[in-house]
């Protein structure tokens, strides 16, 4: 299994070119097309990219799993 960090775990290289992400909500199904999150006021599902350089890779209910640099770390919404 894949470890997932939390950001605070992020080596400090990594941490320092994080972009910018400000998460707003998401919504959570037992249904993976209809899981959604909101990045800078925008909607995204698993596999899309809010910025080019992230990917959403799961969608939780309380949280979404999203990788960068090859690390992937939760973040709560």
């Amino acid at each position: 299994a894949r470890r997932v960090y939390l950001v605070s775990e992020l080596p400090e290289a990594v941490r320092r070119e994080l972009p910018a992400l400000v998460i707003s909500g998401g919504s959570y199904s037992s249904n993976p097309a209809q899981r959604l999150i909101i990045v800078n006021n925008q909607v995204f599902t698993e596999g899309s990219q809010p910025v080019p350089s992230v990917v959403v890779q799961r969608i939780e209910p309380a949280a979404a799993v999203l990788s960068f640099q090859g690390y992937w770390y939760r973040v709560g919404y």
